[in-house]
């Protein structure tokens, strides 16, 4: 019994070749999404609005709109409607409300 060598069958229809043709140089590569590691948890501003500061600092929304009216939050700047917190004075509060036992 002779085998028989491997050669490619011709292609059933015409738009399809009978070799399978290598793209690669064609293609762009892939993106590979790089994971970054947050190395400082201190966001990059210097001024955070409200929903930023309650995600830095872990505070929901309401209770920082509260603590505005209130009184007894963070201190906050006011430029016409624009509420700012600044980062160092968000630090400054929290290590003020710091509890040792």
């Amino acid at each position: 019994m002779q085998t028989a060598a491997a050669t490619p069958e011709p292609a059933a229809n015409n738009h399809e070749p009978a070799i399978p043709v290598d793209d690669s140089a064609t293609r762009r590569p892939k993106r590979r999404r790089e994971h970054r590691r947050h190395v400082d948890a201190r966001p990059p501003a210097r001024a955070l609005n409200t929903s930023g500061a309650c995600h830095y600092c872990g505070f929901s929304e309401p209770y920082f709109k509260r603590a505005r009216r209130v009184g007894g939050g963070p201190p906050y700047i006011l430029v016409g409607r624009s509420v700012r917190y600044l980062v160092d004075d968000i630090d400054r509060w929290l290590a003020d409300h710091r509890v040792e036992k």
